[in-house]
């Protein structure tokens, strides 16, 4: 049995054209003027630490006064990972038969002997001849920020960035706030993204986001 790993890059037309990365923002409030927010990291990390610090001036940009007790709102935070493996069958590829078979000789001859030598060249075909199993790990990781009604409990805002690819929570985090930069906080949005070499865009060619 052998084994491969397998980032989902759903190859469609060609790797750099299909995003491998989706934010979406769902936003029933433009701004935060006038209301008191609470911050809650989902888990303590040190990762979750500095998300705090880059949240806490996002939304102080977007008019909230971040507060520690009591508040209109609360803003939530928090990032999964999960890895899985999945058996699956792929064709090998080889020679399936014999296309043709070319004879080549020479002969001479010396006094009463004769001498000769001969060549042949054996063209094969290919194509599918066999198949195998192998182990295919698939990555997920999600980040996912909820504001909170403090007063009807009803979530007001929720925003996911996900990946299918492999990535450290270092570099995602990176890609994250590089993201959210280039987006307004609060305004409803559904993009598919290629992110490398810390640097995320829209594709050129931009095709259907495949999680």
């Amino acid at each position: 049995m052998k084994k491969i790993v397998l980032s989902l890059c759903l190859f469609i037309t060609a790797c750099a054209t299909v995003p491998n990365y989706e934010y979406k923002i769902n936003s029933l409030i433009q701004n935060g003027k006038g209301k008191t927010i609470k911050i809650v990291a989902a888990e303590k990390s040190v990762l979750a630490t500095q998300m705090k610090d880059f949240y806490r001036e996002r939304l102080k940009n977007e008019g909230f006064k971040v507060v520690d007790g009591n508040a209109n709102y609360t803003f939530t935070y928090g990032n999964d990972s999960q890895t899985w493996q999945t058996m699956q069958t792929v064709p090998t590829y080889g020679r399936t038969g014999v296309r043709s078979v070319n004879n080549y000789g020479t002969a001479s001859t010396f006094g009463n002997t004769t001498y000769g030598s001969s060549t042949s060249y054996v063209n094969y075909d290919y194509g599918i001849n066999g198949y195998q199993n192998v182990v295919v790990d698939h990555h997920f990781k999600s980040f996912m920020a909820i504001i909170t009604d403090n007063k009807s409990k009803d979530v007001v805002y929720e925003a996911t960035f996900v990946t299918t690819e492999y990535i450290t929570d270092e570099e995602f985090m990176t890609y994250l706030k590089q993201v959210q930069n280039q987006y307004p906080m609060m305004l409803n949005t559904n993009v598919g993204l290629i992110c490398y070499d810390y640097h995320c865009e829209v594709p050129h060619s931009p095709t259907l986001w495949g999680i």
